[in-house]
């Protein structure tokens, strides 16, 4: 009957935890709209928002991760942190390594939404962090997202070295996906960060590839929509023939122009880019006409002026440069005054983020010293109890041994003591003296209380893991030219497990780091310098590097990666 208690409370508890099928089944609908149709998918949750606070805790938190991606993607900006917070709080602890680095990068683009940048770029950099830690298995979706993300506040942020890091890791994720269109667009990226580096033969060559690729493939739509850049180059340059056949292309193939020859809206700049050809040309009617066309319909109108002043200074008219030299100066000073106003906001906004890392740092300081006074005290009691069970076993088996011995000595002497009584009968002193001498070695030993008690030494924890079978495979694979040396990620979880098992006040010290950087943080543990790991996780060795500083940050608030190894020996060895 208790069996069967137990069963049917055990089935009650698994429902429980799996949640209602019905809601499932709407929830695994949702997911596959999210990517399709955003908004529809954002009203059907909005729908069940009510009933939802009835549901298991895992389904409340499903359809509060579907409700931010179809948010995200629907265009709809954050405008608070809190539920983000609680939901990057809840994935870490109980998710998996998908839905983790998903919460992650959503909640960086709260913070992307709340103009914190800084922040926004940590919560990024750290869902990127758990995409190298899974590889293959992260889903794509997700990674371009952040991958995206992170070059667009880069490039907003005018750090092209970043940008172009962040294009760089993209097209190596292009490779490792085999997505040829995916590696094209990658690569077209680049043409910005280039640009702003003024690194202008790379530019050429990014755009003449990106064309190339586009046209091989019958999509020159999209590949001629990336000439206008090489079509300014080239006038600068004075190779006016090159930039005249661009222009062709563009105008003809991109499909971005109507019957009029008016361009799409937004690309109104290149009415600017086709001017300056005009006018180098000498061109100055045809010039002017493009000109004005662009202060009409463009937003950059401190382009257009320039052009225009350029214009009266090649016709000499003294009226008109007076009157276009005011108007470039003024829209000089406005997008002066804008960028100083975005620049005031990056510095109020590095600000807001140290202030909150502080106040970060301070928590999980407060919470690292919580932890270990927890299991200060949790292996104080776990000691006591196994003293005090100790001691009960080895009382119990002392005593047990004592009284076998005292039955078996008092046996010998009452034979020794018949034996002696027939000598005596025979009168054999010599024998009697002897016998006599092994009873009273008897009674001594059955008057003996106490035994010799031996001192149990307590053995070696992290010498159990180092002789663990995955820990042999693992030290098996640190030598680059053997064959598959790579671990596979079963090997990787089975590492973290034996981890786990064989140094527990160990993990549970380190278990708010992300799974890359506890790897890393284990492997040091085992002596494996910083190249070798970075080989067994197939990537850059700054890539390891970062997560040994991070690491170093949130355990022991320390902001360099050198000492880190140090630090985690003085966890062993106070564990």
């Amino acid at each position: 009957m208790h069996r069967v208690f137990v069963f049917l409370l055990s089935l009650l508890l698994l429902v429980a935890c799996s949640g209602d099928p019905q809601v499932a089944a709407l929830l695994d609908r949702v997911d596959r709209l999210t990517y399709e149709q955003p908004d529809s998918a954002l009203r059907l949750l909005q729908q069940h928002e009510a009933e939802a606070s009835a549901w298991p805790r895992s389904q409340q938190m499903r359809h509060a991760l579907l409700t931010a991606r179809a948010q995200n993607k629907a265009f709809v900006d954050f405008t608070t942190d809190s539920m983000l917070l609680e939901l990057t709080d809840y994935y870490d602890r109980h998710g998996t390594p998908n839905q983790q680095m998903e919460a992650h990068y959503l909640l960086g683009c709260v913070y992307r939404d709340l103009g914190e940048a800084p922040q926004a770029l940590q919560y990024y950099q750290d869902a990127l962090d758990i995409a190298d830690a899974i590889g293959s298995t992260c889903s794509q979706d997700v990674l371009l997202g952040i991958l995206g993300q992170m070059s667009f506040l880069f490039h907003q942020q005018y750090l092209p070295h970043d940008e172009l890091y962040v294009r760089e890791r993209h097209l190596h994720y292009a490779i490792m996906m085999n997505d040829s269109v995916e590696y094209a667009f990658a690569k077209a990226q680049m043409i910005k960060p280039f640009y702003l580096l003024g690194k202008m033969d790379s530019v050429l060559t990014v755009i003449d590839e990106t064309y190339e690729f586009y046209k091989e493939h019958g999509l020159q739509h999209i590949g001629s929509q990336y000439l206008p850049p090489a079509i300014y180059i080239y006038t600068t340059r004075h190779q006016y023939e090159k930039a005249r056949q661009l222009m062709n292309i563009y105008e003809s193939e991109s499909g971005l122009f109507d019957s009029c020859g008016n361009i799409a809206k937004g690309r109104e700049h290149y009415y600017y880019t086709k001017g300056f050809y005009y006018q180098n040309m000498e061109m100055i009617d045809s010039a002017e006409y493009l000109y004005r066309k662009f202060l009409e319909q463009g937003n950059n109108s401190a382009d257009a002026y320039r052009g225009l002043l350029a214009i009266y200074h090649k016709r000499h008219n003294p009226d008109s440069i007076a009157k276009f030299a005011f108007l470039f100066e003024s829209a000089l000073d406005s997008l002066h005054h804008n960028m100083e106003q975005q620049a005031l906001h990056r510095m109020s906004s590095q600000f807001n983020y140290n202030r909150y890392q502080k106040e970060a740092l301070d928590n999980a300081e407060k919470a690292h010293v919580a932890n270990i006074r927890f299991i200060v005290l949790a292996a104080l009691l776990v000691l006591l109890a196994a003293g005090a069970a100790y001691f009960v076993k080895r009382n119990r088996k002392r005593r047990e041994e004592q009284n076998a011995r005292y039955h078996v000595a008092i046996v010998e002497r009452n034979k020794l003591q018949k034996e002696v009584e027939s000598l005596n009968a025979k009168d054999y002193e010599s024998v009697i003296t002897q016998k006599e001498q092994e009873i009273a070695l008897l009674n001594q030993t059955i008057e003996r209380q106490s035994t010799i008690y031996h001192r149990v030494t307590v053995s070696d924890r992290l010498s159990d893991f180092e002789k663990s079978r995955i820990v042999q495979v693992f030290l098996g694979k640190r030598t680059y030219h053997k064959e598959l040396t790579v671990p596979t990620g079963n090997e990787w979880k089975a590492l973290v497990s034996q981890f786990r098992q064989d140094m527990p006040s160990a993990y549970a010290t380190m278990s708010s780091l992300s799974p890359l950087q506890l790897q890393v943080c284990v492997l040091l543990i085992l002596g494996f310098e910083e190249g070798e790991i970075a080989y067994l996780r197939q990537t850059k060795p700054q890539v390891i590097n970062t997560a040994k500083v991070r690491a170093n940050q949130k355990l022991f608030l320390s902001n360099d990666s050198a000492s880190l190894k140090d630090n985690l020996m003085g966890i062993i060895t106070s564990c």
